[in-house]
C-alpha cells in the first residue's frame, strides 16, 4: 500500500508531534510512505530531527525555506507600516497559491492507496478517493467562509479523527458527520 503523510510544518507543535509518532508507527510496518510538508522552515524545523531514518531522504515541500523565511520576517515587520503590512498579506497569499499548484501536481504525478492529512490542506476538490484528515482544532471560532470551507474539507474526506470527545461532538453537531476519536 502506498501512503502519503501530509502535514503543513515540522515547527514545534502538538500535531506535528502527533504527526511524527505516526511516521514512527507506520515505518515499522510494511508500507510504501511518503512525506510532503507544506512549509520548509529552514532551521525552525525542529521535528526534522525525529523524523525516522528510512523517510528523511523521502521528505518533500510544498514551499521552500526561501519563501518561509521572507514570511517570518515579512511578519516580525508587518505592524510597522502599511506598506509591511500589505507585503506580509501578498507572501501569505502567494505561499497559499504555490502550496496548492504544487500539491496538485504532485498528488497528479504520483499515485497513493491512501492520504493522511493531518494538518487540513487537502482542498475539496483534489481527487483523492482514499484520505483520513486530522481534526486538532475546535471549530468555535470559525464562522461564515472559514466554517462553510471547513465543512467542504471534512465532507470530502474518507475519514475524519478528532482528538477528544468534546471535538467530536462538535463535529457530529455544526457538520452531520461521523468521525472516530
Amino acid at each position: 500500500m502506498r501512503i502519503l503523510c501530509l502535514n503543513e510544518s515540522l515547527i514545534m507543535g502538538g500535531q506535528e508531534k502527533v504527526f511524527i509518532e505516526y511516521l514512527k508507527l507506520l515505518d515499522n510496518l510494511d508500507y510504501e510512505l511518503d512525506v510532503l510538508i507544506e512549509e520548509d522552515n529552514g532551521e525552525r524545523n525542529s521535528f526534522l530531527d525525529e523524523i525516522p531514518i528510512n523517510l528523511k531522504n523521502k521528505v518533500k515541500y510544498l514551499c521552500d525555506s526561501k519563501l518561509m523565511n521572507r514570511i517570518e520576517f515579512s511578519r516580525k515587520t508587518r505592524k510597522t507600516s502599511v506598506v509591511e503590512k500589505l507585503k506580509y498579506s501578498y507572501l501569505l497569499k502567494k505561499q497559499s497559491k504555490e502550496a496548492k499548484e504544487k500539491l496538485y501536481n504532485f498528488l497528479e504525478e504520483n499515485k497513493y492507496d491512501l492520504v493522511l492529512d493531518f494538518s487540513n490542506i487537502l482542498e475539496p476538490d483534489m481527487s483523492i478517493n482514499k484520505n483520513i484528515r486530522w481534526i486538532h482544532s475546535s471549530t468555535n471560532n470559525l464562522d461564515g467562509k472559514k466554517l462553510e470551507k471547513f465543512k467542504e474539507k471534512v465532507k470530502n474526506s474518507k475519514y475524519s479523527v478528532v482528538i477528544c470527545n468534546e471535538m467530536r461532538t462538535e463535529i457530529i453537531e455544526k457538520i452531520g458527520l461521523k468521525v472516530f476519536l
